[in-house]
């Protein structure tokens, strides 16, 4: 994942990242390293509520570990 898209995409208000955050939380665990370390970075121009709601949405859509996602399976 390009961090310099990530981080441009991810900077200014609440409102002009929504689609950001949406499309990184629809990437799954495959952005989740990226955001850590945006979120991480402590000169970065992204703040730390928007990284963070992109982890805490993309957990919330997450099974918890252990879940029965189908019969049989587990998450």
């Amino acid at each position: 994942m390009d961090m310099g898209l990530l981080t441009e995409s991810l900077s200014g208000s609440w409102e002009h990242t929504r689609a950001a955050r949406d499309a990184l939380v629809e990437q799954g665990a495959a952005a989740v390293g990226a955001v850590l370390d945006v979120l991480c970075d402590e000169q970065s121009p992204v703040e730390w509520t928007v990284s963070a709601d992109v982890l805490c949405d993309r957990g919330a859509r997450s099974p918890a570990p252990g879940t029965r996602v189908r019969s049989g399976e587990l998450a």
